[in-house]
């Protein structure tokens, strides 16, 4: 009898979870342009590769999470131009930081230490 009762309690636990997952909410409260928390709809992955953003414009859906990686053995970052919309922090070698853009636009980036590394994201 116990079995019946921890498997049905089971069935509603994973119920209630997928029922969750599949709404996509995240809970959160605001809608700002972009984000560096919260649920996706989508993640894109953007290298930084040789002191260039791969792909250097891209294009993603409104709730889509975007993945800076840089691969280079300097830090660098994805920061908003104009400065003030999004800023990833320092991406150090080998490391990975995310950001999610809630709202559509379009939104120019750069690194804040190699000035002439560019990027654009544009949301739909």
């Amino acid at each position: 009898m116990k079995l019946g009762i921890a498997l049905s309690t089971l069935a509603a636990v994973l119920v209630a979870g997928i029922g969750l997952a599949l709404a996509g909410g995240d809970g959160g409260g605001g809608t700002p342009a972009a984000s560096t928390g919260g649920a996706a709809e989508k993640t894109t992955k953007v290298t930084i590769s040789n002191f260039n953003f791969e792909p250097p414009q891209i294009e993603v859906k409104a709730g889509a999470k975007v993945m800076f990686t840089n691969e280079d053995s300097a830090t660098h970052t994805a920061t908003s131009e104009p400065q003030g919309t999004f800023e990833s922090g320092d991406i150090d070698e080998g490391k990975t930081k995310p950001i999610t853009f809630k709202k559509p636009g379009t939104f120019a980036y750069f690194c804040l230490y190699h000035a002439n590394m560019k990027g654009e994201v544009i949301v739909k």
